[in-house]
């Protein structure tokens, strides 16, 4: 297990250090990444489900709103120590209404092939937030 632990931590370092190298400096790259995840595009609209067993009803603005009022400055990955390799995405944000800047987290696990011959390793993104503690959407209930 020991050995284990250290393969797992050092999966988590490389892979946030090949982020970082290859990705964090790449606003204009990385922008249609952050759009897809926080479900910002083109129109405002309504987005309702559960969480956590709670339910939720959200608008979320359109991007042309979304970009009057807010600025995605930058992500930067970080390793996390876990019973598997771990990166947590931490996304920096500018609220040009409250001149206050923000961070909010997009976790990935990377995950081991499955099956006798083994391929690539694949990765799973996981919001790290709820959708009504985003600092840009209207609560509707």
């Amino acid at each position: 297990m020991e050995k284990y632990s250290k393969l797992c931590q050092k999966v988590s370092e490389e892979s946030a250090k090949q982020f970082n190298a290859n990705l964090s400096n790449r606003k204009q790259a990385l922008s249609p990444i952050f759009h897809f995840f926080f479900k910002i595009n083109g129109i405002s609209y309504m987005l309702a489900g559960t969480e956590k067993s709670h339910s939720f009803a959200v608008l979320l603005p359109s991007s042309d709103e979304w970009i009057k009022n807010y600025e995605f400055k930058h992500i930067v990955a970080k390793p996390k120590i876990a019973g598997q390799p771990e990166v947590i995405l931490e996304c920096l944000f500018y609220d040009k209404k409250n001149k206050k800047e923000f961070v909010v987290d997009l976790k990935i696990e990377i995950r081991w092939s499955h099956g006798k011959f083994c391929g690539n390793p694949e990765a799973k993104v996981y919001k790290q937030w709820s959708y009504n503690s985003l600092p840009w959407i209207i609560n509707l209930i």
